[in-house]
């Protein structure tokens, strides 16, 4: 079975693995949460910066130690954020394959693992080395633990979401409740201990995953209050128009409303279609794969998971690890509602079915076809019967969805066209800021120059009041000097902030102001129309620029206090 998936898929794998190690191409999300951990192979230039400090008190401990032990054995974070996808890929399939093979026997655990190899969604998810990489291969064992029993296992799930991902470890935690609870109703091999032992299990279990949690929970709360919906008339920038897609802000969509994303997103394979016909047949061209709207798509789809439905019922009245792999879902419908009513504090409701429902969705459509068949189907020629119907339920989903993954799948930032720009800052003492519009390049600078910046779009987060406040304190005072008429609000940025460099954009100089998110693009728009024809900035550049190429300048600030010095004694003169 390993031999065929390996020559099936493992060429595109090979290929992705390729385009991940190389050091130019990147997650976006990393960007933002790699390079904290660059404070501790260069604390001259990151010893004290803010921002690094925010993201490193906000890590779960098991992440922040692994970087830690990385780079105490001399394993730049970097590297080691490009490392860990595949391997945590290829643990999520495993186990995966495991939960599948109780229950659909070999034939299911192949077409899971087929379809879990092949899904873009997978990848694109566990890129870039991140806490949320570790989401699926920790649910994935929680799976496995439910499927047969094993609630060392779910016990290990819950521990290791504490560690790694806290959604992770929630999931599992609820999971082990009803295991736990309910062990008559699955099939447990606990249900022999009595009540007090296997409530003492679980309130150990938990109270162990509050004492992982205590660490970025205090760290955390340095940086002010939690942002709540209700606080957005305050802080709009965690609302609509705000930092944040609609996925990741108020008003959440019910759990059942976003069930059908993730579960299509899971079973659809990528680009390249194991069956190029089946795939051009089911979407109806390129544009509609783009747009996944075909309705020959959604209705074929439909109509697999009313099939797959109708044999999870047979699974789930006959077989004890179906109830118990069930208990997942359950905890996702729980873990969501409770979500919602209490975001940020259970962090994001829809981390809760976008983690377990593809999960589930694949182990649903790959197994159910031996949901049809009853214990008489279990020897003898109706043993065969069940085989064949199970096999070729499992083809025709292979043919129908099964694809291999995209090279780039998850690696959505090139830093290549501008390393040029990148290496000139990295050659800047360690002592160097960087500002500059925070959209754009400026996301880049930190992890690609290994120089701290003064702010930019990836870590301008809204979680924390603390947090926000100053952010917009910088923000402010970025807008006022990257459009100023004079040299103090430029100079304020090196009193007030330690800006030694300031990256401009030609084109923001122009007819169009720059966009920026909620509060912050009234005041962009402002500056810059106050400012028409004024600008300093773009006048400075011949005495002041480091670097030019194309759209960017680099300038150096102390050169431009130095020329606010020599005018200032000219006239006083």
């Amino acid at each position: 079975m390993f031999g065929a998936l390996a020559w099936l898929q493992g060429g595109a794998a090979l290929t992705n693995l390729e385009h991940t190690l190389e050091p130019y191409r990147l997650n976006g999300d990393a960007q933002q949460q790699i390079y904290p951990f660059y404070r501790y192979i260069e604390p001259n230039a990151f010893g004290s910066d803010y921002i690094a400090e925010y993201y490193l008190a906000s890590y779960p401990l098991g992440y922040k130690s692994l970087y830690l032990v990385g780079v105490w054995l001399g394993v730049d974070p970097a590297a080691l954020s490009r490392s860990l996808p595949h391997l945590l890929w290829l643990c999520s399939v495993i186990a995966l394959g495991a939960a599948a093979r109780a229950l659909g026997g070999k034939l299911g655990a192949f077409v899971a693992m087929a379809l879990a190899l092949g899904s873009n969604l997978y990848l694109s998810r566990i890129q870039g080395g991140l806490p949320r990489s570790f989401g699926f291969p920790i649910i994935a064992l929680a799976l496995a633990g439910l499927a047969y029993a094993r609630v060392g296992l779910c016990i290990a799930a819950v521990w290791l979401g504490a560690l790694f991902y806290p959604v992770a470890g929630l999931l599992s935690g609820l999971s082990l409740g009803g295991l736990l609870l309910l062990p008559e109703r699955t099939g447990c091999s606990v249900s022999g201990y009595s009540w007090r032992r296997r409530s003492l299990t679980l309130g150990g279990t938990a109270l162990v995953a509050v004492a992982l949690l205590l660490p970025s929970a205090i760290g955390t709360s340095r940086y002010g209050r939690a942002v709540r919906p209700h606080d957005v008339p305050e802080y709009p920038e965690a609302g609509p128009g705000g930092r944040y897609s609609s996925e990741s802000r108020a008003p959440f969509a019910g759990f059942f409303e976003s069930l059908p994303g993730p579960a299509q997103a899971a079973l659809l394979g990528g680009d390249e279609a194991w069956s190029p016909a089946a795939r051009k047949w089911l979407l109806g061209g390129e544009k509609a794969r783009e747009r996944q709207s075909s309705e020959r798509y959604r209705y074929t789809l439909l109509g697999i998971f009313a099939i797959a439905l109708a044999g999870a019922v047979g699974l789930l009245v006959r077989e004890p690890a179906a109830r118990r792999v069930a208990l997942l879902g359950v905890a996702a419908a729980v873990g969501h509602t409770v979500a919602r009513w209490v975001v940020p504090y259970a962090y994001l409701p829809e981390r809760y079915v976008a983690y377990a429902v593809p999960l589930l969705a694949t182990l649903l459509v790959s197994t159910a076809a031996a949901g049809f068949f009853g214990a008489r189907f279990a020897e003898g020629w109706r043993r065969w019967v069940k085989w064949a119907a199970v096999a070729g339920a499992g083809a025709a989903l292979l043919v129908l969805l099964a694809g291999r993954v995209s090279g780039n799948v998850g690696l959505t930032v090139n830093l290549r066209k501008d390393k040029k720009l990148y290496s000139a800052i990295a050659k800047l003492p360690p002592s160097t800021l960087v500002a500059g519009w925070p959209r754009g390049i400026m996301n880049a600078i930190a992890y690609g120059s290994r120089r701290p910046t003064l702010l930019s779009h990836e870590v301008h987060q809204a979680f924390h009041a603390g947090y926000i406040e100053e952010m917009r304190r910088r923000m402010y005072a970025l807008i006022d000097a990257y459009f100023a008429t004079s040299p103090e609000p430029i100079l304020r940025l090196e009193r007030e902030f330690g800006v030694t460099h300031l990256l401009i954009q030609r084109s923001h100089y122009g007819r169009t102001p720059p966009a920026y998110f909620k509060p912050f693009g009234v005041a962009a728009v402002a500056a810059h129309a106050a400012g028409r024809k004024r600008y300093l900035l773009p006048k400075l550049a011949a005495s002041a620029a480091v670097f030019s190429r194309g759209d960017y300048m680099l300038l150096d600030l102390s050169k431009i206090v130095a020329e606010s010095a020599s005018v200032g004694s000219s006239s006083g003169r």
